[in-house]
């Protein structure tokens, strides 16, 4: 079904779509190189970026999603809100790493 409704997606979307739907199908590790292909596509598109770092945070993956999200807050596009919001999951990575240096 996602495969069907991929080719139905605007080009430029694709990637990003892909990765969204394997994330869906628990697909763990089709979504995680599909997202970093979606971000090598397209590095300045904040949608990608977000989605992403969520999702790399909620696989537990703290390391890579930390590096996400400072991505997001270093894109010029990306608004204040957008930022702040980026800033707090940043946090909450940090906080939940394992390493105590890092979590303090």
């Amino acid at each position: 079904v996602a495969a069907g409704a991929e080719g139905k997606v605007a080009p430029a979307e694709r990637a990003l779509f892909g990765a969204v739907a394997a994330a869906t199908l628990g697909k763990t590790d089709e979504a995680v190189g599909r997202f970093r292909k979606a971000r090598e596509d397209r590095p300045a598109d904040l949608r990608t970026l977000q989605a992403e770092a969520e999702y790399l945070f909620h696989l537990g993956q703290l390391k890579d999603a930390q590096q996400a999200f400072r991505r997001v807050l270093a894109l010029p596009a990306a608004s204040a809100e957008e930022k702040a919001t980026a800033t707090r999951m940043l946090a909450a990575s940090l906080a939940a790493d394992r390493d105590p240096a890092t979590a303090r």
